[in-house]
């Protein structure tokens, strides 16, 4: 699956982040979305592979299963958790307050804008059991 742009030099390897980044800047129609491309990698995994980045600045990566997530996070970049719901998915996975995503199933996605993150969430969480 190739990334490819009428406008800008990302016709690389989909997993080579700053194609994702310059496919977001340069405001053109790519063939694949970072929604697309996480979606088809969590039906494929039955995963939902997002990578935090800790307060202390440490990574941690986390493998969701199952929804409902239990994350609520704020509505701007970068996604930060605001709270976990207790007994969620997320807590059992100990996700805490604080941590902010920085990979979708290792795309980045930190230079990117929020609607685009969370539509790959939300479209992503769907296909989880």
């Amino acid at each position: 699956m190739g990334v490819s742009c009428s406008n800008c030099g990302c016709n690389e390897e989909p997993n080579d982040a700053k194609i994702l980044q310059t496919a977001a800047v340069c405001n053109t129609t790519c063939e694949d979305s970072l929604d697309d491309m996480v979606v088809e990698k969590t039906i494929s995994t039955k995963q939902l592979e997002v990578e935090f980045e800790l307060p202390d600045g440490s990574v941690r990566v986390i493998r969701f299963t199952r929804r409902p997530l239990g994350l609520d996070f704020n509505r701007h970049m970068p996604i930060t958790m605001k709270h976990v719901r207790p007994g969620s998915h997320a807590d059992n996975l100990g996700v805490e307050q604080g941590w902010r995503i920085r990979s979708l199933h290792g795309y980045a996605v930190t230079q990117l804008a929020f609607q685009d993150v969370y539509r790959a969430l939300r479209e992503s969480s769907e296909h989880l059991q």
